[in-house]
């Protein structure tokens, strides 16, 4: 069991210094392509940072919208708006009625 583990590590080593070497030989490419990639992320990191801020600036506008009609119709800020509404458009029909 222990020379299977040692054998395995051993190959394991062999294919890291192949690699090692492998990279070695096209390290300028490989800097290179890293470069882009990192750019690339820290492009769309700053894409989804934005778009999370603009999703909360609005979630924020839409439940400031919600609360100030909520108030000025008269309601607690805890009714749910789908009341609120229903009883308006009731109280609309009735005008008109």
């Amino acid at each position: 069991m222990k020379k299977q583990k040692g054998k395995l590590e051993a190959q394991g080593n062999i294919r890291k210094a192949h690699v090692i070497k492998s990279v070695s030989q096209d390290n300028e490419m490989t800097l290179k392509d890293a470069k882009k990639i990192i750019k690339w992320q820290n492009e769309k990191i700053g894409e989804f940072t934005r778009e999370i801020e603009w999703l909360r600036d609005t979630e924020y506008k839409r439940k400031e919208w919600l609360r100030d009609a909520k108030k000025e119709a008269g309601y607690n800020d805890g009714i749910s708006f789908d009341t609120v509404w229903a009883e308006t458009l009731a109280k609309a029909r009735k005008t008109v009625l």
